[in-house]
Formats: C-alpha cells, structure tokens, sequence
C-alpha cells in the first residue's frame, strides 16, 4: 500500500538535502577561490619584489661603476685617459640615462619605473662636479636644463674619459666623425693663440690650393681653437652651417667682418659662414677659441672645387667629403 503523506515527506528530505549539498559546494568553491587569490597574490607581490631587487641591485651597481671610473681618473694627473663601457639596458631591458648636475658631486643613473610603479634613480658619490660631455648621446633632448649633463644611452657603449684642465671630459675613442670615417687627430701647439694673420702662412705651408681646417692648443692656457682656412678662385664662393656646439666660446673671429656669423652665448648655438666671391686665390679664414675642450660639427652648403682637408699635428692630412657633415671633438 502506497502513503501519499510519507512519499510527500521523503521528497521534501530529499530536496532538502540538494539544497544543503548545493550551498556547501558553493561555500567550499569560494573558499578554495579565496585561497587561490591569495596564493596568486603572494607569489605575485614575492616576484615584483625580486624583479625589482634585482632591478635596484644592477641599477646600483652601475651608479657604483660610473662613480669608480670617474673618482680614479679625477685622481690622475691632467692629460691621462682611461676607457669606460655602459650597457644598453638595465635588468629588465629597461632604458636609462646617465645625469650629473653642477654642484652636486654625485652620478644619477636615470631609469625607467620599477614593476611596483615607483621610479628608478639611483646615485653614488663621485669626487668632482665638473663633468663635460662630447659624446653624442649627451646631444640629445633628455637635458632638461642648460646646467644639467645627461647622456641617454640607446646602446652598448663604448668611450674614454679624459681628464684635461681639472674637468672630467665624457669622448668617443676618435675626435673626428664624417659619415662612416672615425679618425683621431692632434692639434697643432703653441705659446700663445693663434691669430688671423698666421692663417695665410698655413695655407702656404700646406697647400694654398686647398680648403683647410686645423686644431690649435695653446700651450700657454690651454685654449682650444678651430681655425678655418677658404682659398677661392675667381667666381666661387662657400658656405658652412655650424652645429652641435659644445664648449666655452671665448672669441669668435675672421678676416672680412661680417663673413662668419654665430648665435652664442647658447648652450648649443648654431652659426654659419657666408663667404662671397672671391678673387683669384683669395684666402678667407676664420677662428673660433674655445676655452679648453670643444664639441663642434660643420656641414658644407656650397664648397670651392678645390680640395677640403683636415690638418693635424705634424702636418698630417684627413681628405673630406664637401657634401657631407664634419663632427670634431676635442680632447
């Protein structure tokens, strides 16, 4: 016989344990979604912490690197060189640049953020101030003052550090850069500058038929000079743009007023010379005197026929291209 009460009873248990049995594996999936969620997130806070400890660690490092570099050339005497190699990256193939500042004695190496989100910098004492940068990556915009020194590293790198007059000066292996052609040269010396008046005896000494430029260091202040040379023919004429000027310009001179034109005192002025036609054999010359070191680039608009060339110390001769930008840098 079949209880219709009792079947009633049976399938209300019956739901009633579903529900309970559904509710207690909810619980428990949330549990267990809890408990993941806080072992994801402490496995995630230990590896932001150990990618960035390990971020500071190389940051550090470097700065530490930089420093030491810098502190054993400052104690050197003046005139000597050593060699230093940055690599293209942080930990983490995170960018950087190298900063200094005047009156802080101390390097700052410039980085991209941690994972946590806080920014990079890391510094380390250095034993001098004076840092003078000719390197091209200190050309770039990531200067954010006239006073700051910044070199952005975009590669692994490569260059000397030279101390010349009591300042540290940041310089490729070779001070003379057109196109592909890397050169160095040394500069003609002397006890006392050199005026407008010698420039007729270069050209007669190394060639009145060419288009010249030299160094020349006195000896006396150690001043740095870059002296041009221009000999026109009949109906020619020339034209040099100036660039990516770094130094101290002390005096800016030529032989015809007017000629040779530069916005300084800029931090990077740019300038030009305009010579006009000339008469046969006519040689035009010019002078910028920079204090000691110097950065300077000239790019030929119009150029003479004749050949250009680059003179150094003992009469060496570097042949130039006339359509191509000219980087010199000195020491």
């Amino acid at each position: 016989m079949e209880f219709p009460a009792l079947t009633r009873m049976n399938s209300t248990v019956d739901k009633k344990r579903g529900g309970q049995a559904s509710l207690e594996f909810m619980t428990v999936m949330a549990a267990l979604v809890v408990v993941l969620f806080l072992i994801g997130y402490t496995i995630y806070t230990n590896y932001v912490k150990s990618y960035d400890l390990k971020v500071y660690i190389d940051g550090q490092h470097l700065a530490n690197y930089v420093a030491d570099g810098l502190n054993s050339i400052n104690s050197a005497p003046n005139g000597q060189s050593t060699h230093m190699s940055l690599p293209s990256k942080l930990y983490g193939e995170r960018s950087y640049f190298v900063r200094f500042y005047p009156g802080e004695s101390r390097v700052f190496i410039d980085g991209t953020q941690f994972t946590s989100g806080r920014d990079t910098v890391f510094s380390s004492p250095i034993t001098t101030d004076k840092i003078v940068c000719f390197l091209q990556g200190c050309m770039g915009t990531c200067n954010r003052s006239v006073n700051e020194t910044c070199l952005e590293v975009t590669d692994n790198m490569r260059f000397r550090m030279v101390k010349y007059k009591n300042r540290i000066h940041l310089t490729n292996g070779y001070n003379v850069i057109q196109g592909d052609t890397r050169e160095f040269i040394h500069p003609y010396e002397g006890d006392g500058d050199f005026e407008l008046e010698n420039i007729t005896d270069i050209a007669n000494n190394f060639g009145s038929a060419w288009n010249m430029m030299h160094l020349y260091k006195n000896t006396r202040d150690q001043s740095l000079s870059l002296v041009f040379s221009m000999n026109l023919s009949g109906g020619e004429s020339c034209e040099l743009n100036i660039s990516e000027v770094r130094g101290d310009i002390l005096a800016v001179k030529s032989n015809d007023t007017g000629e040779f034109m530069m916005a300084h005192p800029l931090n990077m002025p740019d300038g030009s010379w305009q010579i006009p036609t000339g008469a046969d054999w006519d040689v035009d010359g010019a002078i910028i005197k920079f204090r000691d070191g110097a950065n300077i680039c000239v790019e030929p608009v119009s150029m003479p026929t004749t050949q250009w060339v680059l003179l150094g110390y003992g009469g060496e001769r570097i042949a130039l291209s006339k359509s191509k930008k000219i980087c010199i840098t000195y020491p």
